[in-house]
């Protein structure tokens, strides 16, 4: 954190934000949290989410389960991105998700 006062973060992003993205789909997994079963309170369900920022990527979807079923995807985009687009990005993870389950 020391080197942030060498940089102009303001010429930074102006930079990054008049390139193409790199990337158009982000997946961040926190994987499965084991729950000691003798523990008095237990976790059966978690979200997480987390935001894509201004030069990231169009499209993100974060992951996390526990041991005792729970299990939820959050779909983020940017802003500004037109409703038909956003349907046919849940479309498609919907059609990615039921391909892993039926092929697992």
């Amino acid at each position: 954190m020391g080197l942030i006062q060498y940089i102009n973060s303001k010429a930074f992003l102006e930079y990054e934000a008049a390139q193409p993205r790199a990337s158009t789909f982000e997946i961040s997994n926190l994987g499965s949290f084991q729950i000691d079963p003798t523990y008095e309170i237990q976790i059966t369900d978690m979200i997480f989410s987390q935001p894509l920022g201004a030069v990231g990527s169009c499209f993100g979807c974060n992951v996390v389960g526990t041991s005792n079923g729970g299990l939820n995807m959050c779909l983020t985009t940017t802003k500004g991105l037109n409703h038909q687009t956003f349907v046919k990005y849940t479309e498609g993870v919907e059609r990615w998700i039921n391909f892993i389950l039926k092929n697992n």
